[in-house]
């Protein structure tokens, strides 16, 4: 494990784990990095690809980070361009599998809207691979 946050109501408690934290993996031989802080709740924290943020309700929001979206944006335009240039290092699975281990990944917050808009902009711009495949049959009764 190489991510976590502590969220407590006290600083000062906050500190002292921030403190012990350091000595322990000191001992180890290790460190924490340069993004390693204590920060109000309020402004959010960035974890695994996404921003956590606490509403006023006391519920957690997990967006999806604005580069994240943005570079799936335009990896779709790079792999349109790559697929109307027949490049021969094109490959529409790969494209596929890519788009679906990112979909995957912002499925885990709360993303339905820009999922369904970075599905619209596959789906206009690639025959998805997944229709020509034949679905089992079902036994019949």
């Amino acid at each position: 494990m190489d991510d976590f946050y502590i969220i407590h109501e006290d600083k000062a408690h906050l500190k002292q784990c921030l403190a012990e934290i350091t000595e322990y993996l000191g001992k180890l031989g290790l460190t924490l990095n340069d993004k390693t802080g204590i920060t109000p709740l309020r402004n959010g924290i960035d974890f695994l690809g996404f921003r956590l943020y606490l509403t006023d309700s006391g519920k957690v929001v997990r967006k999806l980070r604005h580069k994240s979206v943005k570079r799936m944006k335009a990896r779709i335009k790079k792999w349109a361009k790559d697929q109307a240039q027949n490049k021969e290092n094109f490959d529409l699975e790969a494209v596929w599998q890519s788009y679906q281990a990112w979909n995957a990944h912002a499925a885990h917050g709360d993303t339905r809207q820009v999922r369904i808009t970075i599905k619209r902009m596959m789906s206009a711009n690639f025959k998805d691979i997944r229709e020509n495949k034949t679905k089992p049959k079902r036994p019949e009764k």
